[in-house]
């Protein structure tokens, strides 16, 4: 890729806004990771707001928020996603057609004489964890973007649906519907990349802090932010691979094919 595929800016340091109160103003490494980020997929970007949200909303280009938190949610999802999803169940993660309603929501609108949420929690349940569990998490944006990522033998998929995602009455995403794959391999090599870029420009403006002291006025516990630092860079190699497969894709494959009979009598 010419371009990183998880690209980010930190920050400057004098710009961060502190935390806690205004009797006591205070950073930590968390809120040292402000800046924004986005992902580089082909000719598209995903978590850049659209030219009309930015002009409507004031919003800032790409998404403004504390970098660590793609970091995790990126290593979170990580082992899920080298998890081949089964032949049998990948139409029901691969995008969709504009004229289709995803999979999940048409189940979970289903009339409630078919379904009901607290009686066939299980059923619901045992059909979306594996989706929900290749989601990228952005719950924490108002509004979210709807982004998943999952692969089969040979290939990670990325893939995003923002066509219904409006706010102010424009569409929030400059993204809004498509795909980008790329071998297993080099989306792994995207993730380290980005976790050592990360963790060396932080391990800089915590090396910073420590020799020059916080900004004017801001309280900084020192050995917890040098001590934080440590932990969040020392990942093992195994932190970047799959683990065992503990889905039960029977019990997944049977309650998807329920929920799809179900679906399919709603629609006769």
């Amino acid at each position: 890729m010419s371009k990183p595929l998880f690209e980010f800016r930190l920050r400057p340091l004098e710009e961060i806004q502190p935390w806690g109160t205004a009797a006591d103003p205070n950073l930590h490494w968390f809120g040292l990771s402000d800046g924004c980020y986005w992902l580089n997929v082909g000719q598209h970007m995903l978590l850049e707001y659209s030219q009309q949200f930015q002009d409507e909303a004031g919003a800032t280009r790409y998404c403004d928020y504390q970098i660590v938190r793609l970091h995790e949610d990126v290593l979170d999802m990580l082992p899920h996603v080298l998890r081949p999803v089964p032949p049998e169940l990948r139409e029901f993660i691969a995008l969709k057609t504009e004229s289709q309603v995803g999979y999940w929501d048409a189940w979970t609108s289903l009339d409630d004489r078919l379904i009901d949420a607290e009686t066939h929690f299980d059923l619901l349940d045992n059909a979306g964890t594996w989706l929900g569990e290749r989601r990228l998490d952005s719950l924490y944006l108002s509004p979210s973007a709807r982004i998943w990522m999952w692969s089969d033998e040979q290939e990670v998929h990325i893939q995003w649906d923002n066509r219904d995602v409006h706010s102010h009455g424009v569409p929030v995403w400059s993204a809004s519907c498509g795909s980008f794959s790329l071998s297993r391999v080099d989306f792994v090599n995207e993730v380290k990349a980005f976790h050592w870029r990360f963790m060396q420009q932080m391990a800089e403006r915590v090396a910073s802090i420590l020799s020059n002291g916080a900004p004017p006025g801001v309280r900084i516990d020192r050995s917890a932010l040098w001590q934080d630092q440590q932990r969040r860079a020392s990942l093992s190699e195994q932190s970047f691979q799959p683990l065992a497969d503990a889905t039960p894709w029977l019990v997944v494959s049977a309650a998807v094919r329920q929920l799809e009979e179900l679906r399919k009598a709603a629609l006769s």
